[in-house]
């Protein structure tokens, strides 16, 4: 089977930007998962309250649907566009079309209609980005790299329901991205900069009680109600829910602090800024805050609740504090 030239398998922590990375290689892009989660404007926070009886969940990511994607790109000045199609004949042509040139692509899919999700952690959340890497028509199969390093033999028949699965929150139907590259990429470190000021401003000025810094204060002011509101075994659950969204869920632990401050390890490098390289730090330990916290939320038991959810409820508040202070020096280095 041919591999679109200059294919690299990269494994990864977060789908989205895995995929990017393995597909920018194509072109001789060579950017970090970690840089490309920067750029993105891939760090936020959002408390999402239960509806039609659901229960709360958590958003670590700051940047939506494809609005990453789309991030990264507009930075970088590489034109992309979404293709979809509600029927599968069509919507593979478009992909043939693509790996026909040498091409690899981005697709999106519900995971879990793929056979070798069951032998890999991947994140079942929403629509789940991977790469496409060549295609053998004779066997009719897909080469495919995801999170996992290494290449998946996947039919034809099954990657087609995998992309046209209706997740939630939902994609259009068939979603594929296509790359035109510019001869050169926009200067890296402006990119840097302005997505980082971004990112502060939105953690910072967001006008939504439940985004950003405000959300992580609504979070802890709303969890104690959360026994009357959801009843005490449904309260378990949100706790557990709530950890695997910091710790889990393709994040790469912290609820994607941990790699957004390698992101900044990185920029500090190399835009030569001691500054940068400290705020990367404070970041790295609001990774550790958040990873100890869902420790506490996925450990506590039903008959524990009523007495640990004040000293739960206490670190959440210590971690909007800490949250605060780190994007108030990033908004006073890169504004």
């Amino acid at each position: 089977m041919k591999i679109a030239r200059g294919f690299r398998n990269f494994a990864g922590e977060h789908c989205a930007t895995t995929a990017l990375r393995q597909v920018f290689a194509c072109h001789g892009i060579k950017l970090s998962e970690e840089m490309l989660l920067g750029l993105g404007e891939g760090i936020g926070f959002e408390l999402r309250t239960g509806k039609k009886g659901g229960l709360p969940t958590l958003g670590m990511r700051g940047a939506g649907l494809l609005e990453l994607e789309s991030n990264v790109c507009g930075r970088l000045s590489i034109q992309v566009k979404l293709l979809s199609s509600k029927s599968r004949k069509s919507a593979e042509k478009d992909l043939l079309k693509i790996l026909a040139k040498d091409e690899a692509a981005v697709v999106y899919v519900d995971v879990t209609k793929l056979p070798y999700a069951e032998q890999g952690d991947f994140c079942h959340m929403g629509a789940h980005a991977l790469a496409v890497a060549g295609v053998d028509l004779d066997e009719g199969n897909y080469m495919v790299a995801d999170t996992d390093e290494p290449f998946h033999r996947v039919s034809l028949d099954d990657l087609a329901r995998a992309r046209s699965a209706v997740p939630a929150p939902q994609l259009p139907e068939n979603a594929l991205l296509r790359f035109t590259y510019p001869k050169t990429l926009a200067p890296i470190a402006v990119a840097i900069e302005t997505a980082a000021s971004r990112v502060a401003g939105k953690m910072l000025g967001s006008k939504d009680s439940n985004a950003g810094v405000m959300g992580i204060t609504r979070f802890a002011e709303v969890l104690p109600s959360w026994p009357d509101e959801l009843g005490i075994n449904e309260t378990r659950e949100a706790l557990v829910a709530a950890a695997g969204f910091i710790e889990e869920s393709g994040n790469g632990g912290g609820g994607f602090r941990k790699m957004y401050g390698r992101f900044l390890g990185e920029a500090s490098r190399m835009l030569k800024d001691p500054e940068v390289a400290s705020l990367a730090s404070s970041v790295t330990g609001l990774a550790r805050k958040w990873s100890t916290l869902a420790s506490k939320l996925k450990s506590t038991k039903v008959k524990d609740i009523p007495g640990k959810l004040g000293s739960i409820q206490k670190k959440i508040v210590e971690i909007a504090e800490s949250e605060g202070s780190a994007w108030e020096r990033q908004k006073a280095i890169f504004d």
